[in-house]
């Protein structure tokens, strides 16, 4: 039996297949990474991100507005019910789970030791995102969170916001109230 190297096995393999057609699978292949790489650099990577505002800018005037209008609380952006809400730990707990999942509260407020006072929502114009505001306060009301849905208008009083904010809010009345006591001032207006 002559001895055969591994080379040898190799080359007589592909003078089986015909070396035009290995030829052509490492053109292909070269041409292949050649596309790839010149769409990369092109291009940009396969999944480009571009950093944007956390908030629109009917958002952001509203944050603002809020700031101003109950400067004794804290406001929260895009706070996702998940952050606030606990599921019970029963049979029911990933219905429970997916029924609050992806949904977010426009802004909260709460009081200066974290505590959630009310959902502040920017109302939508109609239609989906109506019927998702609906499913979004029955979830909180089951928790006690009352909802203050506020349609944006450029011309908003900060007086506006506040009067209807502790309207909503028996607990932000209380804290407004003690304040007040404390210091002899008229807050509430």
């Amino acid at each position: 039996m002559p001895n055969v190297s591994p080379l040898d096995v190799v080359y007589l393999h592909l003078s089986d297949i015909g070396w035009s057609k290995v030829v052509l699978w490492l053109l292909g292949g070269a041409f292949f990474i050649f596309l790839s790489s010149w769409g990369v650099a092109r291009f940009g990577a396969r999944h480009r991100y571009i950093l944007r505002s956390p908030l629109s800018r009917q958002e952001q005037r509203m944050y603002k507005l809020l700031e101003r209008a109950v400067p004794e609380f804290y406001i929260f952006p895009q706070v996702g019910f998940q952050s606030i809400l606990d599921t019970p730990h029963s049979g029911d707990r990933m219905k429970s789970v997916a029924r609050i999942m992806n949904k977010k509260s426009s802004f909260l407020v709460c009081d200066r030791q974290f505590n959630p006072l009310v959902s502040v929502e920017i109302d939508a114009w109609g239609g989906a995102e109506q019927g998702v505001q609906l499913r979004k306060e029955e979830i909180l009301t089951e928790v006690g969170l009352p909802t203050l849905h506020v349609r944006w208008r450029k011309t908003m009083e900060e007086a506006d916001i506040r009067k209807s904010l502790l309207q909503k809010s028996k607990r932000a009345r209380q804290i407004i109230r003690k304040a007040e006591e404390a210091s002899g001032m008229d807050l509430q207006s």
